[in-house]
């Protein structure tokens, strides 16, 4: 290999082969609201009994929490938003 002081490429080119795209959406407040106060009484329910965590100390929970009815319809507009990706990526779900 060449000495760290000598050029040793040619140009370098960049070849996009795994491009990342984001989607962004913002549900109406009157689909947000009651999903904002449905997160925020389970993580209540959840904290209740425990003491506060110290400043800068994590709290993490399960893996389980899609499966929680009373967070349905956050799951809901996940899902939904997952569908339209998928359908504009001309990707499908594949079998349930």
């Amino acid at each position: 290999m060449a000495a760290d002081s000598e050029f040793w490429m040619e140009v370098p080119e960049v070849v996009r082969l795994f491009p990342t795209f984001v989607w962004r959406c913002q549900l109406r407040p009157e689909i947000h609201r009651p999903i904002n106060a449905a997160i925020l009484s389970q993580l209540d329910a959840m904290r209740r009994g425990q003491p506060p965590p110290d400043r800068g100390v994590a709290w993490q929970l399960g893996h389980q929490l899609h499966r929680l009815e009373e967070l349905r319809g956050l799951v809901v507009c996940i899902r939904s938003a997952v569908d339209r990706v998928l359908e504009f990526l001309r990707i499908g779900w594949g079998e349930p």
